[in-house]
Order: C-alpha cells, then structure tokens, then sequence
C-alpha cells in the first residue's frame, strides 16, 4: 500500500472511498483537542451529534419517557443494570 495506509470507510450512501490513515488520524487528533476545550454541554451536544450521524435508524425520546423511566427506576418498580449487565447487553465482554 504504500508509505500511507490506507481503509475503506463507508459513506452514508453506500459507497466504499479510501481513507488516509495518518492524516485521518492528525485530524481527529486536532479535532478531538478542539472538543476537549468545550464546556459539557456543548461536548454532549457534539457527542449527540455524532451519534446521530452514526445511526441510520435512531430511536428517539421524548424527555416525558425519560422522566417516567427515571422514576420507575427510583420508585423499584424496575431494576437498573449493572455496568458488567450494560456492557454484555452492547455486545461487549
């Protein structure tokens, strides 16, 4: 491959283009120290973002479901999982 290697990253319409991995790399690096200076809000809003783009299907909550999960979960009416149970449940060991 050459002094750059280079992967295959899928674009959102399905096409295959080749990605430098070293200055790919230098940019996230570089991106990744500009995020790091934004307050926590404004990281979550980034990461939120990010994840979206991610996933084609998102599934989306209304703040009214979130707040009802949140008080079954204070009430006991449901049992939260542990961080090992998360994990598992994400498909990792």
């Amino acid at each position: 491959m050459g002094a750059h290697q280079t992967f295959g990253g899928k674009l959102s319409a399905g096409f295959v283009r080749e990605i430098n991995y070293p200055t790919a790399m230098t940019q996230v690096t570089a991106l990744l120290k500009e995020a790091s200076k934004l307050d926590l809000p404004e990281r979550a809003e980034l990461v939120s973002s990010l994840l979206e783009d991610l996933d084609p299907n998102p599934h989306y909550v209304s703040d009214e479901e979130v707040l009802e999960r949140l008080e079954e979960l204070r009430s006991g009416k449901v049992k939260g999982l542990t961080r090992d149970e998360f994990w598992k449940a994400c498909g990792r060991p």
